[in-house]
């Protein structure tokens, strides 16, 4: 079987036979809808991962970047968006957990922020001055 053999499988046929309009609405569906990666695609459709990507070209559909939504510049944006004080603060096991990232890519984003931080910001958590006021109010009027 020649390389253009796989590539002219009639896929407008393939796409009907599995309920959908044409093949790029199949494409559409599948990958950008759906969130199945080239290799599950090829899989349901009894070709590679290679042709899926030669047929996502054709049609002009832009590829995800490889790892999809677990690569590092993912995760990292999901870091980014966080209240940064809790990513300085919290309990670095947790926050990853909690995040969906791993505990050592959250240390190296944690590291990078001590790196950049101005001369002037207090590392420690400030004391609640609410709760030791309150307190001395009390112990005055007793």
């Amino acid at each position: 079987m020649s390389v253009s053999d796989r590539f002219d499988k009639n896929w407008d046929d393939v796409a009907r036979n599995a309920g959908y309009i044409n093949e790029r609405d199949m494409l559409e569906n599948m990958y950008l809808g759906a969130d199945l990666s080239l290799k599950q695609i090829g899989e349901r459709l009894g070709c590679s991962g290679h042709a899926v990507m030669h047929h996502l070209d054709k049609w002009g559909i832009e590829r995800r970047s490889r790892g999809g939504n677990n690569n590092t510049a993912q995760q990292t944006r999901k870091l980014f968006r966080l209240d940064q004080r809790v990513i300085l603060f919290g309990d670095l096991n947790e926050i990853a957990k909690t995040v969906g990232v791993s505990s050592s890519l959250l240390w190296k984003y944690r590291k990078s922020i001590k790196e950049n931080l101005p001369w002037n910001f207090v590392y420690s958590p400030q004391p609640q001055a609410c709760n030791d006021t309150q307190s001395s109010a009390n112990a005055t009027s007793a």
